[in-house]
């Protein structure tokens, strides 16, 4: 996956991705600015740890969303939709 856009919006953060788009509605960090991972790929996900889900860009970039209830500012950590139909929510 390449992300293709950022959109930061008042209580969401929306990211778009070739196949995906994510909804962030938590407390989030990026070792950069998105705005300057776009048009780099997708190297890694994890959200292993329960805590957190991180995705590693190609770049060696990171971007974490926070897991933790007392984090969000919405009715969850994040939200994501797949070309596919897939739909997940954490």
């Amino acid at each position: 996956m390449t992300l293709l856009a950022v959109s930061p919006g008042a209580d969401v953060l929306s990211l778009n991705l070739t196949g995906c788009a994510i909804a962030v509605y938590s407390s989030h960090a990026a070792s950069r600015p998105l705005s300057s991972l776009i048009a780099l790929s997708v190297e890694s996900v994890d959200c292993s740890d329960g805590v957190r889900l991180d995705i590693r860009f190609s770049s060696g970039d990171l971007f974490s969303v926070s897991l933790l209830p007392e984090h969000y500012v919405g009715p969850e950590a994040f939200s994501a939709e797949f070309s596919d139909g897939t739909y997940v929510v954490v």
